[in-house]
């Protein structure tokens, strides 16, 4: 099984295009991007500064908030789609390793 670390680790490239992409094309509507990315790339450092898992919970309730638990508008595209999936992705894994 893929841990959220795994998981982050594994589509950081693809990650951070995309929400370089969606902070430009979407940030006039969903100005909330902007966070998403700035707190994707917080999880980043965190991760590769071997932080403690349970220091990225603030992190992970704060992504679903700013998202609306996820919430793909009806007016995206399919890589606003795609950041939103993979790091929904990535917290049920956090959150299934860190309960457990």
């Amino acid at each position: 099984m893929t841990t959220y670390k795994e998981f982050l680790l594994e589509n950081e490239e693809k990650l951070d295009m995309y929400t370089k992409a969606i902070s430009k094309v979407h940030s006039r509507l969903h100005p909330e991007v902007h966070e998403v990315k700035a707190l994707y790339e917080e999880l980043l450092v965190a991760l590769k500064n071997d932080e403690e898992a349970s220091a990225l919970t603030p992190t992970f309730d704060r992504l679903v908030e700013v998202t609306s638990d996820f919430e793909i508008p009806s007016d995206t595209c399919e890589t606003f789609a795609a950041v939103y999936q993979d790091l929904e992705k990535a917290n049920a894994l956090y959150r299934s390793e860190t309960v457990a």
